[in-house]
């Protein structure tokens, strides 16, 4: 048993969410996995897509525990602005207000918490997301990504595995219809490859397992054949990735233990 006197603050504002949303249970990776095991690390992470994909809702700080402010939450209807027009999914809102509300905790790109690889795999494993820390929430699932100052956004629904159920990667090759559905499959699992190869890592030796969730959940869905980060059903188109040269992008080596036709190699 952990006082919570003893509890990082990030810590505590987990727990006082979760009793008040009236969830019994709460998983927290650095308290769950014993620290420093090498043996519970791997066992533990090799479950992530079962954690995750049967949690209820993830909880996300915007910012490191580090830079967390330790003040109570500031209510964001402070922050509000008078509705002029309600957006939607497709067409943004028109607003009035005294505020700049276009500030850097509100726009996602300027957010370090979606720079870790491990955070992309909890964010698409989860069916719901909750994001915390700044001036403002942010709710994400597989339906609608919205704030509690904007309302409703446009946002980016291929951040959820559920979106991959909307490909059909078993199609026959017969009909151009589904020949279509088949090649939407391959388009979303190579952005989402390339997406996740820009995010950080402490361990960049962690490269290949922190992917590993979500290319068991999209192979739960599509029943396919997963080696080294294509799919067999599919080999030929996946071995057409080359890469991009930057000067100013250190280069990544994960593990040895990966076959050089392999974008994680």
């Amino acid at each position: 048993e952990v006082p919570t006197i003893e509890m990082s603050h990030i810590y505590v504002e987990a727990i006082r969410i979760t009793r008040a949303l009236g969830i019994q249970f709460l998983w927290i990776d650095s308290l769950c996995i014993i620290q420093d095991s090498l043996e519970d690390w791997e066992r533990e992470a090799s479950r992530m897509a079962t954690v995750y994909g049967a949690a209820t809702c993830n909880l996300s700080y915007f910012f490191p525990p580090e830079d967390a402010k330790k003040e109570v939450q500031e209510d964001s209807r402070e922050y509000t602005p008078c509705i002029l027009c309600r957006p939607s999914i497709s067409t943004t809102g028109v607003y009035a207000t005294t505020f700049n509300f276009r500030s850097y905790w509100m726009e996602e790109d300027k957010w370090p918490l979606l720079e870790r690889a491990w955070v992309m795999q909890e964010r698409l494993l989860c069916p719901r997301n909750i994001f915390l820390g700044n001036k403002s929430r942010f709710w994400e699932c597989s339906q609608i990504y919205c704030s509690d100052v904007l309302g409703i956004r446009g946002g980016n629904l291929m951040y959820k595995i559920a979106h991959f159920d909307n490909a059909d990667a078993n199609c026959s090759p017969s009909a151009s219809e589904e020949c279509y559905e088949r090649l939407e499959f391959l388009t979303s699992w190579k952005v989402l490859c390339r997406t996740y190869w820009m995010q950080n890592l402490a361990f960049e030796t962690d490269r290949v397992i922190a992917f590993a969730g979500i290319a068991e959940a999209v192979q739960r869905i599509h029943n396919l054949t997963y080696i080294a980060g294509l799919w067999l059903e599919y080999l030929q188109p996946g071995l057409l990735w080359y890469v991009i040269r930057d000067a100013h992008l250190p280069v990544k080596h994960p593990t040895d233990h990966i076959p050089s036709w392999s974008w994680l190699s």
